[in-house]
């Protein structure tokens, strides 16, 4: 359960606040640049060549380094 509560893991971005974003709701702004795209911490083809035990130890190494 606590793997599941500290989801995602290998995104470049942690859970999405979506309370937070749905009250401070911005339609649109103005940019002068796209913003920088984060890397993933871990690449979708490195995973996809990683067998399911090592992906699982993976989750549960990052369980417990968040928390």
């Amino acid at each position: 359960p606590q793997a599941l509560a500290s989801a995602p893991h290998f995104t470049p971005i942690d859970r999405v606040d979506e309370v937070t974003a749905n009250r401070n709701l911005v339609l649109r702004e103005k940019l002068e640049s796209l913003p920088p795209i984060p890397s993933n911490r871990v690449a979708p083809a490195e995973l996809l060549d990683l067998p399911i035990s090592k992906i699982k130890r993976r989750i549960l190494d990052a369980t417990e380094q968040s928390g």
